[in-house]
């Protein structure tokens, strides 16, 4: 064996000696060290201020005012982790100490898409139906829904028409408050004033929006928001209208009356013009 292979053996195996020493005494003295600070991330992409780091830190009873003399391997990383994620807010969690000393808490908020109003109060909801509790510490902007609601298992049942709403800016803006109402109908009070909206049920969202659109497009613009009370999308190919002023039932198709719009005299006595 030549000389300089012998020399190279020689160093690697005392390199390796090395690090295996070494490496376990830097990794005892670094968990000896106390933590630099701490860094609190909320991922709040929806931009909702559901949650803020504040919220979190409080949650963890002022960790930021005692981490600088928290030691590394006093403080269970794995414990934080959980006790967040019991949070109804909170729907992930991270927490990691990093090299420079710090521990850092990255946090995926829970993001509500409607908040419900039944019997025992309120609530939100986010997008896989997870009920989150409603407080004055916390506000979301979102839709409201109210009526006869039932349980939350039901309420997850409109998620997927809160979904296609959400993906749609312009029907985003339009949609305040829902009702479920006795018979179990969605009924939407939009953000103009003046009428509601009969949905029926989430089936065919999209298309009973577009419905919704050429009303408002080619409809309302020109006999104004208030000339009827009420609209109903609920049978297909429809959309019957009740004016504010109640007059003779017109039921004529929907590719007739101005291309959109069955008329009928009260909202209270509609009946399904066809399908």
């Amino acid at each position: 064996m030549k000389r300089a292979t012998i020399i190279y053996m020689s160093l690697t195996v005392v390199l390796v000696a090395y690090l295996c020493v070494m490496l376990p005494m830097t990794h005892a003295a670094a968990r000896n060290d106390m933590f630099s600070g701490l860094r609190i991330m909320v991922h709040d992409t929806a931009h909702t201020g559901f949650v803020n780091a504040a919220d979190i830190d409080s949650e963890l009873q002022d960790l930021s005012t005692r981490i600088k003399k928290t030691r590394r391997k006093d403080l269970n990383t794995l414990k934080i982790e959980n006790r967040l994620r019991a949070s109804d807010k909170i729907e992930d969690v991270h927490v990691t100490a990093l090299a420079n000393g710090e521990l850092c808490v990255d946090v995926v908020p829970m993001r509500p898409v409607a908040r419900v109003f039944d019997s025992s109060g309120s609530y939100y909801i986010n997008r896989i139906g997870k009920r989150i509790g409603a407080d004055a510490r916390y506000h979301a902007d979102v839709p409201v829904i109210s009526g006869n609601v039932g349980s939350p298992a039901d309420v997850a049942k409109l998620l997927p028409m809160f979904d296609f709403i959400r993906n749609h800016p312009q029907y985003d803006a339009l949609v305040t408050q829902v009702v479920i109402d006795p018979g179990g109908d969605i009924i939407v009070v939009p953000s103009v004033a003046g009428h509601v909206i009969n949905l029926g049920d989430t089936s065919m969202i999209a298309d009973k929006m577009e419905r919704l659109g050429r009303f408002y497009h080619d409809v309302a613009n020109v006999r104004g928001w208030e000339y009827y009370d009420s609209l109903s999308v609920k049978w297909r190919g429809r959309l019957v209208a009740t004016r504010a002023t109640k007059r003779t039932v017109d039921n004529r198709p929907l590719t007739e009356l101005d291309g959109i719009v069955d008329e009928v005299p009260d909202a209270g006595t509609q009946t399904a013009p066809g399908l």
